[in-house]
């Protein structure tokens, strides 16, 4: 096995696990690029995501919640997930390029998250396809859990790929489960 997906239900502990995995990476000198996710909070309360990216440059919107009654005709145009609209062309232009492996050099490329607003994206869905066709790239990601209903097909399909391991992330493993996670990444 080769690439490693967290899945779990959300709020579980995925993102977390996946930052101590940088900081880990990075401590090693390992070769990493890519994004996590992080929740934006205004008084509180969560008004939607960002992308953060691992080589500090500015942060993204990946989607905002909006009030029903006040979405603008160019608002009604983008995709939805829950109360949430989902910025695919900031998306596309800031985050779609940190998964493009240019170098032959090993590389870990964070993924977090392969998920509902972020396949909104096809060029988001076709460099994934690539880093796992890579030979020198390990793909560190989140994936959605739940049902088998309730998986995208394409995450299905990348759950699939050949060397591809997934971990459960819960509430009672999250906070052991670190140690497996750096030994499967041979760190």
């Amino acid at each position: 096995m080769k690439h490693l997906l967290l899945t779990g239900k959300p709020g579980v502990g995925k993102t977390t696990l996946i930052q101590k995995i940088v900081d880990l990476l990075v401590s090693t000198g390992r070769t990493t690029q890519g994004f996590y996710t992080q929740e934006v909070r205004v008084n509180g309360s969560r008004t939607g995501f960002d992308v953060i990216f691992l080589d500090g440059s500015s942060p993204c919107p990946l989607a905002r919640s909006v009030d029903n009654t006040s979405i603008s005709q160019q608002q009604q145009r983008l995709p939805k997930v829950g109360k949430y609209l989902v910025q695919v062309t900031d998306f596309e232009r800031h985050a779609v390029p940190a998964l493009m492996v240019t170098s032959d050099k090993e590389c870990f490329v964070i993924v977090d998250e392969i998920g509902k607003m972020e396949l909104f994206s096809s060029r988001f869905k076709q460099a994934v396809v690539k880093l796992f066709d890579k030979s020198n790239v390990t793909v560190v990601g989140t994936i959605p859990g739940g049902g088998r209903s309730n998986v995208p097909t394409f995450v299905k399909s990348v759950k699939e790929q050949s060397g591809v391991s997934v971990v459960e992330i819960t509430r009672e493993n999250r906070n052991s489960v670190f140690p497996q996670l750096s030994a499967f990444l041979g760190l």
